[in-house]
This record gives C-alpha cells, sequence and structure tokens, in this order.
C-alpha cells in the first residue's frame, strides 16, 4: 500500500512537469529504502523486521514528497468525472488486467519449476533467486526511459502528426533496445562476479545455473510487455492487449509444464518460457510494423556486438580485484560507445 501511494504521487509530480524533482525523489526513496532494510535486518536479523524497514522508507519517501511538491486538490465537474470513468471503463481497466497477467507468467513459471523441484531443495532457492532478482533490471530500465520519452509520442499521436509520432517512437525504441541489449549482455557477462559475492555458497550452482536463461527470458518479456504495447495503448486497441498477455500465460504454461513432464533441466524450463514468449512477440509485432516507427537497425547490430562482447566477460578470471575492475571498465566503455554511436541522451533530451 506504501508502494502505492509513493508511486501514485510521483506520477503526479511527474505529470506536474517537474520530471527533475520526480527523479530527485526517486533517487532518494530507494537510498531510503536500501538504507531501512538494511539497519533493520542488522539490527533484528529477522525477514518481519526487514519488511518494517523497508516500509518505514517508503512512509519517509512519501513524507518527504508531500513536503517537496505540495498540491492543491479540487472538486471536479460531475462532466469531468463521469469521462474519467468512462475512459477507465473501456480502457483502463482491460490495459490493467493485461498488466496483470504478463505479471503473472513469471511466478506460473515459478510454480511450475518449484513443483518439480520440491519446496525444500536447495535447486528451487537458486532458482528463486534467480527469478526473483533478473526481473527488477530490465523493468526498471524499461520505466525509466518510458517516463522521459513516452510523454512526448502520446503528444505527438493526439496532435495526429503521423511522422513526429512515428520518429519520437523510433527514438524511443531505440533507446529501449540499445539499453536492454547491452543489460542482457552485462547480467550475463558480470553475473558470476556478483554471484560469488552476494549469493550463499549453497546456493550459487543453482543460481548460476539459471540466472543467465532468466535473464533472456525476462528481456523477452518486458519487449513483450512494455515495448511492443506501446501503439495497442496508443490506439486503446485494449482487447488486444489482454489477448496477447492471455496467450503468453497460456503458451508460457504449458511450455514450462511439458518441460517438467519430461524432466529436463531448470534452465531447460526456462528456455522453453523464453521460447513461447519470442513466439508471441512474433505474433504480436504487427502492429508496431504497421505504424512503421522501426529502430535504427545498424545501431542495434552495434548494441548486439557491444552485449556480446559483455557477455563473454563471464569466461574471463575474475580472482583478483583488478581483473575484477578490469572488467567493469570493458563493460562501462562498451556502454558509453553504443551512447555516443546512436546518441542515445540527446534523443532522451529531445523526446522530453
Amino acid at each position: 500500500m506504501l508502494q502505492g501511494a509513493t508511486d501514485l504521487y510521483f506520477m503526479i509530480v511527474r505529470v506536474s512537469d517537474r520530471l527533475a524533482t520526480a527523479s530527485v525523489l526517486l533517487i532518494l526513496r530507494a537510498s531510503v529504502l536500501l538504507a531501512g532494510a538494511v539497519t533493520a535486518a542488522l539490527l533484528y536479523g529477522t525477514a518481519a523486521a526487514t519488511l518494517c524497514g523497508i516500509a518505514a522508507g517508503y512512509g519517509a519517501a512519501l513524507l518527504v514528497s508531500l513536503i517537496v511538491h505540495r498540491t492543491s486538490l479540487q472538486r471536479a465537474s460531475r462532466h469531468a468525472l463521469l469521462t474519467d470513468w468512462r475512459n477507465f471503463c473501456r480502457y483502463g481497466i482491460m490495459a490493467a488486467a493485461a498488466s496483470v497477467i504478463h505479471l503473472s507468467v513469471p511466478v506460473t513459471l515459478r510454480l511450475i519449476v518449484i513443483a518439480t523441484l520440491g519446496r525444500t531443495s536447495t535447486g528451487a532457492a537458486g532458482f528463486s533467486m534467480a527469478i526473483d532478482l533478473l526481473q527488477r533490471p530490465f523493468s526498471v530500465l524499461v520505466t525509466a526511459i518510458h517516463t522521459v520519452s513516452y510523454p512526448n509520442v502520446v503528444v505527438q499521436f493526439e496532435r495526429d502528426v503521423d511522422g513526429e509520432a512515428r520518429r519520437a517512437t523510433a527514438r524511443m525504441l531505440d533507446f529501449i533496445l540499445c539499453a536492454t541489449i547491452v543489460m542482457l549482455g552485462g547480467l550475463i557477462g558480470l553475473l558470476p562476479d556478483a554471484a560469488h559475492l552476494f549469493v550463499p555458497a549453497d546456493l550459487l550452482v543453482d543460481f548460476l545455473n539459471a540466472a543467465p536463461i532468466a535473464a533472456v527470458f525476462y528481456f523477452l518479456h518486458i519487449h513483450l510487455q512494455a515495448t511492443l504495447a506501446v501503439v495497442p495503448h496508443l490506439t486503446k486497441s485494449a482487447t488486444r492487449l489482454v489477448v496477447v498477455a492471455a496467450c503468453q500465460l497460456v503458451l508460457v504454461s504449458a511450455a514450462a509444464s511439458i518441460g517438467a513432464l519430461l524432466h529436463i533441466s531448470v534452465a531447460g524450463q526456462i528456455a522453453s518460457a523464453a521460447l513461447a514468449t519470442a513466439l508471441i512477440i512474433l505474433f504480436a509485432s504487427g502492429p508496431l510494423i504497421r505504424f512503421r516507427a522501426a529502430p535504427r537497425a545498424l545501431l542495434i547490430v552495434e548494441a548486439t556486438v557491444a552485449a556480446a562482447a559483455i557477455a563473454m566477460l563471464a569466461a574471463a578470471p575474475s580472482a583478483s580485484l583488478l581483473w575484477l575492475a578490469g572488467k567493469i571498465a570493458f563493460a562501462g566503455l562498451a556502454v558509453v560507445l553504443v551512447t555516443w554511436r546512436g546518441d542515445l541522451l540527446a534523443s532522451a533530451r529531445s523526446s522530453n
């Protein structure tokens, strides 16, 4: 509830044309959440205390946001309320339902795999850690890019300026695709080093077996949920959003269940879910193709090459801090080159 309240108020700040303030508040919230969780865990050492620390962090962030951005509530007219509710019933409820269905896909995959492994096995624990942790990087990154770029896409589309709407959408797709492709390479390349530092030793092998393919699954999942849904959201095609989400849920559930019946590995079951998601992407890409907002092919190829180079760092030794620092520096250099070649930050500024 506290998370929802802070998200709602941060959205109010963003749509009030105070993007810089919203960004600062998001950074503050992340910092306070980390501090609250770590402090409570160190003091009491229980999961309940850690959750209380997180809740306190959300409460503190909400209080600060209310002080920083004060807004007065005004009574809306009856006509405006009815119009908003009519639009919500026609489009908002269906779009929310599609989001809920998409969110249930990894939950269903997790239930199927854990039912196969057994709830108390270390394999289930390692898989659960991988499937939980690797969802956040992609969703947070895409949400951040949408926050900056999507409002301009909506404005151009509502002005019925086709050329500008396509260009704005293409710029946003450039940014999202390049960022997520490079992030995928970074996760695969640097996960072994991060896992040795943060994952318990008894879960390490199972975590590393599941993590790379889980990253691929979430890469595809976030693009089906967010990128391919841009045009249906613009055109308010709510039924299509629900149908695509439901098809992904059914196909992923069927693929993972068949894998469990055939006793394939955990990585194989996640791979089957990723393949099912890729098939849905293939069949659901029609509206985006017809909209003709294609990203730059050469830039996507360059980002893929950079991601592959970063991913190969997983095979490089990192026993010493010098090697680890070198790998991080190489990954950072690749990110800078892709950003410079695509002029992505300038595109984000122009979209804003």
